[in-house]
């Protein structure tokens, strides 16, 4: 059982010069067992990582098996391309787990790739996504939040 999920558009990259305090506030995370949707059950409730209870399709100890902040997108389910100076997270078709908790974890890193789209309008950063039920929403990226909105599609 789950939510299958697929990046379908992007417009955000992570500068190589981030790349050391994005895997910290990534790696800060596992401190928190609230977030976290495995785990073993009945769920333990101890304080901090341990073996019992972890982020979805994640080691419970990732800080420990991924050593930079690609490994982990990497560990979430993310593809990504090398850009000239940072990574652009371009591909995810999966199980939903934490992707976007781990995302916006990091809100205020996030620039976009493409600064204007075609008609001269700035551009946020952000990820689309369509649920396998055809919802669709993005996470838009503004003054250092991540902002969830929601999508409407007009056929002519």
């Amino acid at each position: 059982m789950g939510y299958y999920v697929e990046l379908i558009d992007f417009n955000a990259k992570l500068l190589e010069k981030d790349f050391d305090e994005a895997y910290r506030l990534m790696c800060d995370l596992n401190n928190d067992n609230s977030n976290k949707t495995g785990g073993r059950y009945p769920r333990e409730d101890k304080d901090g990582p341990h073996n019992g209870v972890w982020f979805a399709w994640m080691d419970w100890n990732y800080p420990e098996t991924c050593n930079n902040v690609k490994e982990i997108l990497t560990a979430l389910g993310f593809e990504y391309f090398e850009h000239e100076d940072g990574i652009i997270p371009c591909s995810y078709n999966d199980k939903t787990g934490a992707e976007e908790l781990f995302l916006n974890s990091i809100a205020h890193l996030w620039v976009p790739y493409n600064s204007h789209d075609g008609f001269g309008n700035a551009l946020d950063p952000f990820f689309a996504w369509r649920g396998e039920d055809g919802g669709m929403w993005r996470i838009r990226y503004a003054d250092g939040n991540a902002i969830e909105e929601s999508a409407v599609i007009v056929w002519e």
